[in-house]
């Protein structure tokens, strides 16, 4: 079950990630301010996805047998 979630919150952020880039692709062809703005929000985006992409490596990898 744990697996499950942790792989629907990775597809989802990177539905998240993807479905933007259609809209934005066009107005970036310029550098400017805005540009640069909008390139650090995707790059959080990017960090949201290689977070859950290491919890859901961690999840498989652990063993949740052993009381610590």
């Amino acid at each position: 079950m744990v697996w499950a979630h942790n792989i629907v919150g990775v597809f989802t952020d990177i539905a998240l990630f993807i479905l933007p880039i259609w809209i934005i692709r066009r107005n970036l062809i310029r550098v400017t301010v805005h540009t640069a703005k909008v390139f650090l929000v995707f790059a959080v985006g990017l960090f949201a996805i290689i977070t859950g992409i290491l919890r859901f490596a961690i999840t498989v990898t652990a063993n949740f047998e052993v009381n610590t």
